[in-house]
């Protein structure tokens, strides 16, 4: 009995030392609504780092300078601004976007999704225009270089589809 006490003791102090049975997430903090899962963080959309405080968006945020292009046309310059979100960690809104002008008279606001440090996703939405009828936009924005960004996107106005292709430089 003695022998199977000892061999059980003997066991259980080599599994505590081992780690056996410990929780690896116990020391590590994720934030911004990041997960751990076997020690290591998984972050939410929009943010990164080891621990997820790094908020990519940041990255993008500024006021640009713009070429715009499309069906291989250079139509002429315009400026956009990128700014945060203030409800969505992972949303920045880009005001004059492809310089487009709404039906209210106001400038464009398209909202985007940041998905890593390289990358914004723009989901289709759609703008009304005191130029043509209603007009549905969705694309990418990317980084191209240190202060440039390339805009890659559809207008589609019900009638006609642009594809179209914005160089962005920090102003």
């Amino acid at each position: 009995m003695k022998i199977g006490k000892l061999f059980f003791a003997t066991l259980f102090t080599i599994l505590v030392i081992l780690g056996v049975g410990c929780n690896p997430c116990k020391n590590t903090e994720c934030l911004n609504g990041g997960t751990c899962v076997d020690g290591t963080c998984n972050c939410a959309p929009g943010y990164g780092g080891s621990d997820c405080s790094g908020n990519f968006r940041d990255s993008f945020v500024g006021d640009y300078s713009a070429v715009n292009s499309c069906n291989n046309t250079v139509f002429g310059t315009f400026t956009t601004d990128i700014t945060e979100d203030a409800t969505d960690g992972s949303k920045v809104i880009f005001s004059n976007f492809a310089a487009w002008t709404s039906s209210a008279g106001a400038t464009s606001m398209v909202y985007g999704l940041v998905t890593d440090g390289e990358k914004i996703q723009i989901p289709s939405q759609t703008i009304s225009s005191t130029i043509t009828s209603d007009a549905t936009f969705e694309g990418t924005v990317t980084f191209l270089n240190a202060g440039e960004l390339l805009a890659s996107y559809t207008i589609f106005d019900g009638v006609y589809t642009q594809t179209c292709s914005d160089t962005l430089t920090v102003q």
